[in-house]
């Protein structure tokens, strides 16, 4: 091989370190948006499933499945009660089997990410000053 050649290849293995790294870029961002729709999505079917859990309250347990909770993040039974539009007093969580949540002082935090479970009761036979009282309780999907 003359000495063209062999001052040709590093150039060759640079190219393909760029190729490559440009690819694994590629790879990571997709990784990324994809979790962030399944969060969007999750927020999505909570959001469905708070409201109509009130509105059935009727005892039924309403499951919503697979929910991507994120770590770091918070779930709040004031917001949880402005979605359901009940008083934040009408709402109380429960933590199953889930690992990775906190739960004090009417905030459940995300210690780190997990696909949950959440099993939502709602019935009209609670309190005098709640006229619909709701359990949310969360466990981690098997």
């Amino acid at each position: 091989m003359g000495s063209k050649g062999q001052s040709f290849a590093p150039f060759e293995m640079f190219v393909g370190a760029i190729l490559a790294l440009t690819l694994l870029m590629i790879i990571i961002s997709a990784i990324n948006y994809f979790d962030d729709k399944r969060i969007e999505v999750g927020r999505q079917k909570l959001e469905i499933g708070l409201t109509n859990a009130v509105a059935q309250a009727n005892g039924t347990p309403l499951k919503v499945k697979e929910i991507m909770l994120k770590r770091g993040s918070v779930l709040a039974g004031k917001d949880v009660a402005n979605i359901m539009g009940i008083s934040q007093d009408c709402v109380d969580f429960g933590i199953g089997k889930a690992s990775g949540l906190a739960y004090s002082n009417g905030l459940v935090e995300v210690k780190e990410t997990i696909i949950a479970n959440l099993t939502i009761t709602c019935s009209t036979q609670g309190a005098s000053q709640c006229p619909v009282g709701c359990k949310i309780e969360i466990e981690g999907a098997q």
